[in-house]
């Protein structure tokens, strides 16, 4: 049976959900256990299939001893020995590890047996997971994740396998990407990106891509650069407004170098679902407070931790963890050194506060891509006097990113422009549980205030002022014995409505 025929029916032999994880393959240069060199382009160039196995023998789902028993068949039969179409590599990528790691405990003896090289290497980053996963590589660069951990066995992924390059003009559409993404208004804008390669053995100097926009096009590219055979590159396309809760974005190739279409009209096209959460449908993520405070509660790997808070205009405003080789791009890279950023199993408390009234996202990225601190990892977004959880998370995710949107907004102050006074809070903050409320116009002649806490429950019951004259007034309000923070007091009478901040430092 042929390695193809094998491959394919590796992906057929176990009863489990089908994934698809197809990425370029950066190169690579390791050196395995024995004194071996590797490098993974000069290995492509060879004509052979390259199969790259990760794992990591401090965790035991990360290492699957069946996996590599099936491996190591694979490479007796078609590795160096046996047919010489397939070159195979395990390796231990945790970088905390060494390759002692590798024939240390109860696994000493399997690993000694096994024929294929090992390595220990943190390439991690050169794949879209952190410590496990088998990777099929092809001569055109493509990198396809055929395995992954479950939680019972291996969970196989589908695959495109190694077809030699047969048509002259061929571009292939390899994925797109549309966020997922919380609006505070009617919608967001966005660029959607574009991962194309060209596969077929003629050079591609122009080609059109049509974005459509459920089911309408909105837009077309001229794209000039040329890509001569598995060249790859990432289209930014036009900006795109999506206002519903899902849209259906496609991305279609339909002219290359001049003429219509190309010999493979199979790959040309693409769609992807966008989905948006409006914030006015979420819980608990409508604020009065301008001071929030952000739980961070590491795991293992607390390196590979980053968040971000950013505004409508995608401007960070306040960011923490692994800020230098992580960032909003770093999720799922492995790209992390320890030392960096937060320490393992920590737990760390950071205070922002939100410089305007408007929408905001935080964003959490772990370079790691499983978000769970080997089941530890937790975040929480909560506001200054803790009465609201804006967000959070804890254990279970499995993922590389995560964004949750809220908004900030003090309520609205409204005042007849007819009316004249001046109104004041002394002193602002309050030492000793009691203000001064300073009022003075002619218009006025009674109103009533009310103390809530950020949440908008009643701290102190509203009380009616009646102004015994029209020009400095001072009103005493007592307060409750209250926990400090802010608090908004809310001042309403017949031609206006204002809410004011006050802090309270009593205790």
């Amino acid at each position: 049976m042929k390695l193809k025929q094998i491959l394919a029916f590796l992906l057929t032999c176990f009863l489990c959900n089908l994934t698809t994880a197809q990425r370029l393959a950066e190169n690579f240069t390791i050196t395995d256990v024995d004194g071996n060199e590797i490098d993974l382009y000069e290995t492509l160039e060879e004509g052979k299939i390259v199969m790259v196995n990760l794992f990591s023998t401090w965790c035991s789902p990360c290492i699957d001893f069946e996996e590599l028993t099936l491996l190591e068949s694979l490479w007796q039969e078609y590795g160096p020995d046996g047919t010489d179409e397939l070159f195979l590599v395990s390796i231990e990528v945790h970088p905390s590890t060494s390759e002692g790691n590798i024939f240390a405990g109860d696994h000493r003896t399997f690993m000694e047996a096994l024929t294929h090289p090992l390595a220990n290497a943190n390439i991690g980053r050169h794949f879209d997971h952190s410590y496990y996963g088998l990777y099929e590589i092809c001569s055109n660069k493509i990198a396809t994740k055929i395995f992954t951990f479950g939680n019972e066995n291996i969970t196989p992924g589908a695959t495109n396998h190694c077809v030699l390059e047969s048509k002259d003009l061929d571009v292939m559409i390899l994925d797109a990407y549309i966020p997922r993404a919380g609006v505070c208004d009617d919608g967001m804008f966005f660029n959607p990106e574009l991962s194309i390669q060209n596969v077929g053995l003629e050079a591609v100097n122009e080609m059109k891509i049509l974005l459509f926009q459920d089911g309408t096009v909105v837009d077309s590219v001229l794209v000039t650069e040329e890509m001569i055979t598995h060249d790859y590159h990432t289209i930014f396309l036009p900006e795109l407004f999506l206002d519903s809760p899902y849209s259906l974005v496609e991305f279609e190739i339909t002219e290359i170098n001049g003429q219509i279409g190309d010999d493979d009209l199979t790959n040309n096209h693409m769609e992807k679902y966008s989905f948006l959460e409006p914030v006015n449908d979420l819980n608990n993520n409508q604020i009065a407070d301008p001071m929030i405070h952000i739980q961070i509660m590491t795991g293992n790997d607390g390196h590979e931790l980053y968040w971000a808070i950013v505004n409508e205009q995608a401007e960070i405003i306040a960011e923490g963890g692994n800020t230098t080789e992580v960032g909003l791009q770093g999720g799922g890279t492995n790209n992390a050194t320890p030392g960096l950023g937060y320490v393992n199993d920590s737990t760390y408390l950071e205070t922002v506060i939100l410089p305007a009234d408007g929408c905001y996202e935080f964003i959490f990225v772990d370079a790691g891509g499983n978000l769970t601190g080997n089941g530890y990892l937790n975040y929480y977004l909560f506001t200054a006097d803790t009465s609201q959880v804006i967000a959070a998370k804890s254990y279970g995710i499995n993922s590389s990113y995560d964004k949750r949107p809220f908004q900030y907004n003090l309520p609205v102050n409204t005042v007849d422009p007819s009316v004249e006074f001046d109104l004041s809070l002394t002193p602002n903050p309050i030492f000793n549980n009691e203000f001064i409320l300073n009022i003075a116009s002619n218009d006025i002649t009674e109103f009533s205030y009310e103390i809530l806490n950020l949440s908008g429950v009643s701290v102190k019951n509203r009380i009616q002022v009646y102004l015994p004259n029209t020009e400095n007034n001072s009103i005493t309000v007592q307060l409750p014995d209250l926990p400090n923070g802010l608090y908004l007091v809310n001042i309403q009478g017949a031609h206006f409505t204002l809410t004011e901040k006050i802090l309270v430092a009593s205790n």
